[in-house]
C-alpha cells in the first residue's frame, strides 16, 4: 500500500499524472479525494433517504390509526344516525353533524 498527503488540493491532478508515468506499482483501486467526497454524499444521501421513508411511515400509521379511531365512532352512533335517517334527517345534515 502506497499512501501520500498532498497539502494543497490543486496539485492532486498533477500529482497523479506524474505517478501514472512512473515506474511505481499500479495495481488496485486508486482512492483519491474525489471518491471521498463521492462516498461521503452517497452514504449522507442514504441516511436521508431512510429519515425520509421512517417519516412516510409513521405518517401513514398515523392515518389508519385515525381512519381507525373515526370508523369505531361512527360504528358506535351506528343507532343513533339510523334513528335521524328514520325520522327524514337529509344525508348532508347528518355528515355535518358527524
Amino acid at each position: 500500500m502506497i499512501s501520500y498527503q498532498l497539502n494543497d488540493l490543486e496539485d492532486l491532478p498533477k500529482f497523479s499524472n506524474q505517478y501514472d508515468s512512473s515506474n511505481l506499482p499500479k495495481k488496485g483501486p486508486t482512492i483519491d479525494y474525489g471518491l471521498i467526497k463521492i462516498m461521503n454524499s452517497i452514504t449522507d444521501g442514504l441516511v436521508a433517504a431512510v429519515i425520509i421513508f421512517v417519516a412516510l411511515l409513521l405518517n401513514v400509521i398515523a392515518l389508519l390509526c385515525l381512519r381507525f379511531t373515526i370508523l369505531s365512532t361512527i360504528e358506535e352512533d351506528y343507532r343513533e344516525i339510523g334513528v335521524m335517517k328514520a325520522i327524514g334527517i337529509s344525508h348532508y345534515d347528518i355528515k355535518r353533524v358527524y
